[in-house]
Formats: C-alpha cells, sequence, structure tokens
C-alpha cells in the first residue's frame, strides 16, 4: 500500500490530510503530489498535469516524508520508495492551471499584490518616529540659525556704532579758529577751562617764565570781555586774529597778534600753542588795517 505523511496539503484546496485519511498522489518523479480523492475524480490529472495517480493512504510509519522546500516552495520526496527523489522539483502554484493566460494572471496577480505591500511599507515608513524626529532637528536647526545670525547682526551693530563713534571722537572737537575763540571768552571770567586749550608745551614755558606766578592774573582781572572780530590763515597752524578788549571800567583796546596751534591726536584737540609777543600790533582805531 502506497502511503505518505500526514500534514501534506492539496496544492489544490489547501486540504491538510489527516492520519488514515485516503487521496490521490503522483506517481511521476518530479511531482510527488497529494490531492483528494474528489479533486481528482474532477481533474484527473495531478496539479503538474500528470494523469498517473494511486490511491495512497496518510500514515506516519513507513514514512512518505514530503517536505517542502522554504526557499522555493516545492514539495519534494526524500523517503518515498515508490517514487525516486529527484534534484529538479517543480515549483508549485496555489491556483489551478487552465491556461497560459490564467498563469499570466497569476503572476501579474502576484506582482500587484507584492507591490501594494511594499508600497504600504513606503507609507508607514515616511510617518515612522524617525521621520518625526529628523523634522523636528531641522526646525531646532532652523530656530538655532535664526538665532546665531540675529546675535551676529547685534554684535555687528555695536561694532558698527563703536566704530562711528571712534571716527567721530578722533574728529577735532573745535577748529583752530573756535579754539583761539573759546579761549578769548572764557580768560577773563574762567581761568581754568580758558587754560584746558593751551598745549602742555604753552604752559611749561609760561611757567618757566614767571615762576612766582600763582595762577592769577591782574590783567585779566581788569578785563570784562574779548571780541574776536577778524581772523586771517597764514598756515595750517598759524592764524592772525584781531581782538576787542573792553575793560571794567568801560575803556577799550584793540590789537592783532599771531597765534600758533598744535593737534594733539590723542586728544583729538587744537591746541594754543604759542603767542608771541613780538608779533603783536596795537590798533587804537579797531580795524584790521
Amino acid at each position: 500500500m502506497v502511503t505518505f505523511e500526514p500534514g501534506i496539503k492539496s496544492p489544490y484546496s489547501l486540504h491538510q490530510f489527516r492520519e488514515g485519511e485516503q487521496g490521490m498522489k503522483c506517481l511521476r518523479p518530479n511531482c510527488p503530489i497529494v490531492m483528494t480523492i474528489a479533486e481528482w475524480e474532477q481533474k484527473r490529472r495531478c496539479f503538474c498535469q500528470f494523469t498517473n495517480a494511486v490511491l495512497a493512504t496518510a500514515r506516519s510509519a513507513p514514512p512518505t516524508r514530503l517536505e517542502t522546500n522554504r526557499r522555493t516552495g516545492v514539495n519534494v520526496s526524500n523517503t518515498n520508495s515508490n517514487t525516486p527523489a529527484t534534484s529538479s522539483p517543480t515549483p508549485t502554484v496555489n491556483s489551478r492551471p487552465t491556461s497560459s493566460t490564467g498563469s499570466s494572471t497569476s503572476r501579474n496577480t502576484t506582482s500587484l499584490n507584492s507591490i501594494s505591500t511594499n508600497s504600504g511599507g513606503s507609507s508607514r515608513t515616511e510617518g515612522s518616529p524617525s521621520s518625526r524626529k529628523w523634522g523636528w532637528a531641522a526646525i531646532l536647526c532652523i530656530v538655532f540659525g535664526i538665532g546665531w545670525w540675529t546675535a551676529q547682526l547685534g554684535s555687528f551693530s555695536k561694532n558698527y556704532t563703536a566704530l562711528i563713534s571712534s571716527i567721530q571722537n578722533r574728529q577735532p572737537q573745535l577748529t583752530p579758529k573756535q579754539v583761539i575763540a573759546r579761549y578769548y571768552q572764557l580768560a577773563p571770567s574762567n581761568r581754568a577751562e580758558a587754560k584746558a586749550l593751551l598745549s602742555d608745551a604753552f604752559k611749561k614755558t609760561y611757567k618757566q617764565q614767571n615762576p612766582k606766578s600763582n595762577g592769577t592774573s591782574s590783567f585779566w582781572d581788569s578785563v570784562n570781555s574779548v571780541e574776536t572780530y577778524a581772523f586771517k590763515t597764514l598756515s595750517n597752524r598759524q592764524i592772525q586774529v584781531w581782538l576787542k578788549y573792553i575793560y571794567k571800567n568801560g575803556e577799550t583796546a584793540c590789537e592783532s597778534r599771531i597765534v600758533e596751534l598744535i593737534f594733539d591726536p590723542n586728544k583729538s584737540q587744537w591746541f594754543i600753542d604759542k603767542m608771541p609777543e613780538n608779533l603783536v600790533d596795537q590798533n587804537p582805531y579797531c580795524d584790521t588795517q
């Protein structure tokens, strides 16, 4: 009696044979297939289109082991004494091969199912936690980038303001003519601020020539105000100025003198450096002649 191992499935209906159940077993060496008796009576051919089959019973011993190759899905007979094993089994397709067109349709259906599965997998990947994580990382990079650029712009603005301020501070606060006018405006009433417009060399020379001077001046104490009514530029450092002294007793006197100035780059300011007495011209008519 021909036997086969319980648990084998029919390729037509996937019916799984139990212990003692009978079925039709194909005798073709490369088609060791078992189907139900009803399927045989209906089709009269094996799944591999072979027409020679024999009644067989599902028995555990002696075994007729039919194994399914996990990689190819092909049923292979290893120990069947009635049907020799073959090294090139025929693949099993889980559908009825009615024609070549049917086989092509089955393969196309399988391919479409595979594509659908892959597409679904891709869709799930797009919404995965990993994608969301990278999305948040990109947002954080943008936020930090904006913050960094804002800080850079703020720093640039501060540096630019400091540079402009430095350039402005390097410019002379007063022109040479304004320094002279300011000196004679302050001298009668505020000697300390007037002396601040004199160069260090000028003050040192005056101190050497007047060692007993205590900082007071009887001349300036008698003057009420001074008008600078004319200027003449002799060079970039020498300016001739015409002065009108108005004394506290109501008298007036006019003169012209040569004033030399020097520019101090550290203080960005012009200072009176010399006023030679031998270059003073008295002018009783208070004109520029």
